[in-house]
């Protein structure tokens, strides 16, 4: 990473934005979120580049807290993809809790931190639950909100289907 952020100079006005992550979960454990603050820093003092931040862990406090000088360029977003927790405990089962990541998006709110708002994975049976899903994160007060949908394959809806009905004793509707 050092190396790849020779490219770019404090002061050059280069302010594009690193997303992190939207293939992992920057902040999935202590140890993701150390190492995603320390990546952070050195983008924060090595380039005048924007960061932000989406996960679906309240670890994302600490990252917040730790890079607190740097809160005008970072912005943090929390993945929430149902309003309902027994949704989001069959198929997010090592995710902090969806009423704990609304709350912690609020704190950072509270705390005068950037945030956006992430709706996703909008699976088929969350539809009817959608107004109440938005509300939840305060659209108005994100710089930008983004949703989608669930892409379902085959085989995707065979294995939520059975996620689902080992947490419940009947899968949810729609699925």
């Amino acid at each position: 990473m050092e190396r790849d952020l020779r490219k770019f100079k404090r002061g050059d006005g280069d302010n594009r934005v690193v997303f992190f992550c939207t293939t992992c979960d920057p902040c999935a454990t202590e140890e993701h979120a150390e190492m995603t603050i320390e990546a952070i820093r050195l983008i924060m003092e090595g380039s005048d580049l924007q960061v932000r931040v989406l996960s679906k862990s309240r670890l994302i406090l600490k990252i917040a807290t730790e890079l607190g000088l740097f809160r005008y360029r970072i912005s943090y977003g929390l993945s929430i993809g149902t309003i309902r927790p027994e949704v989001s405990a069959c198929i997010e089962e090592h995710a902090t809790p969806v009423n704990e990541r609304i709350e912690t998006l609020q704190l950072l709110r509270g705390a005068n931190f950037r945030t956006f708002g992430m709706l996703c994975p909008i699976l088929p049976s969350e539809m009817d639950y959608l107004d109440a899903l938005v509300d939840s994160i305060r659209p108005q007060a994100c710089e930008l909100v983004s949703i989608q949908k669930w892409s379902f394959l085959p085989i995707s809806a065979s294995i939520c289907e059975v996620a689902c009905a080992a947490y419940f004793s009947t899968p949810p509707r729609n699925l």
